[in-house]
């Protein structure tokens, strides 16, 4: 089993002899740049279908975080890359700020 390790606030698995890969799956919620259609998607982590699609990130942004507020997940925010480049803790966070 890997060891939890906090990168900039995000949570990441580390597995012997495999890179460490930040955590996707239900607890979590992400706005994307959306495939084809342009404009941006609210993704529940691991979900192939869009919980809802938005002309602009701000609108998509602002979606996500009301639906990750009310479920109490993570949200990453992704670039047009596709890359997180945000990320907001609205569960348990286990990679609490120190202070």
């Amino acid at each position: 089993m890997g060891n939890l390790i906090c990168v900039k606030g995000e949570e990441r698995t580390e597995v012997e002899g495999e890179p460490s890969m930040a955590k996707k799956g239900p607890d979590s919620h992400h706005v994307v740049p959306s495939k084809g259609k342009g404009g941006w998607d609210v993704k529940r982590g691991g979900a192939n279908r869009a919980s809802g699609h938005f002309d602009t990130k701000k609108d998509a942004v602002d979606a996500g975080r009301k639906i990750s507020q009310n479920q109490g997940t993570e949200l990453r925010i992704h670039n047009k890359e596709g890359k997180i480049s945000q990320s907001d803790s609205h569960g348990n966070d286990p990679c609490p700020p120190k202070g």
